[in-house]
This record gives structure tokens, sequence and C-alpha cells, in this order.
């Protein structure tokens, strides 16, 4: 989606410079980071500035709001934008801030959604890379994970421990069918 046609919309930035150590520039953007980050450099900093990291909004004004606030005690002078903390911090507090607003943005639109709890998320890459790990297919893991009990996912972390919960899912099954 383009700034033309949400002209709300663009990117919320954490940006860091080794001239200034320990601090961060957390801005906002309609246009692409980069062409940002080169006219920042234009602007007299000695040498450019790192990207950190950066989030699409619809609505980078109001996030960006928000991520200033969330980082209020590490502002360095009222009137700028920079933040004496990591940049892993800044962009912790970002992706925070990010994850709430698109949220809530969902809420009211949609009121009746049911999001997906952000702690339980999982990305199904993650799960292909797994699936090549455990030497299975991804549909097979996806089949044995719809089986296992959360508490079993846990102790997910070899061959050995797929191979168990697998048997333990099929000795499981068989002992409800033979129950009925």
């Amino acid at each position: 989606m383009s700034s033309e046609t949400c002209p709300r919309s663009g990117f919320v930035y954490v940006l860091s410079n080794p001239a200034m150590p320990e601090i961060v520039k957390v801005g906002k953007t309609s246009r692409d980071v980069p062409v940002r980050v080169a006219e920042l450099f234009q602007a007299g900093v000695p040498v450019p500035f790192d990207v950190v990291g950066s989030v699409y909004s619809p609505d980078c004004h109001v996030l960006e709001r928000r991520c200033h606030a969330g980082l209020g005690r590490y502002r360095v002078d009222a009137g700028r934008e920079f933040f004496r903390c990591s940049s892993e911090k800044a962009m912790c507090i970002v992706n925070d801030e990010h994850r709430l607003h698109i949220e809530e943005m969902i809420d009211a639109y949609l009121p009746d959604h049911t999001p997906v709890p952000h702690d339980d998320f999982i990305d199904t890459s993650s799960l292909r890379i797994l699936a090549e790990e455990f030497e299975v297919s991804f549909g097979q893991l996806c089949d044995l994970l719809d089986e296992l009990a959360p508490e079993d996912l846990l102790r997910l972390q070899t061959k050995r421990d797929l191979r168990i919960a697998k048997l333990d899912a099929e000795r499981k099954k068989r002992e409800m069918t033979a129950n009925v």
C-alpha cells in the first residue's frame, strides 16, 4: 500500500550512528527508509546512520508518537527524536508499540475477530525447517503437532524426541479406540 492510497501510511524506523554510541534516532517517513537515511546524512552528521530496523504502519504518525512515548524516559532532548538507549531496546519498544497499534486498529474495525495470541503464533517457515531437521514431510509434522499436547511440544528438540512423541501419540490413539 503506497502513501498515495493511504496518506498516513509509512515506516517508523530506528537508526544508530557510530558517531553517537548508545543513542538512537526513532522517526517516521512515508518514503523508503534508505531515502530518509540519505537525507539525514546530508544534514550534517559526520557519518551515515545505520538502519537498525523499521516497521510499516497504516498510520506512521500515530505509531511514531506511541514509540516516542514508550521511549520517553530515554529521550535526550524534548524537541528531538534521539534516545539514549541500546538499539535493541528501542527496536523492542517499536515492535511492541507496532503490535499493539495494529491490534487496536483491527479491534476497532473488526470487533468480533479472534486474534492469535502473540506468544502462541508459530511461523510456518520455522515448522518447515523443523520438518527438514526431523527428516519428515511438512504435512507429517503438522499432523503430529495436532496430536500432541502443548507440554509435549516444548520437549521436541531432537529427532529422537519427535519419534518418541509420535509413538506416544499413536499409543494414545490406539488406547482411545480400544476403549470405545
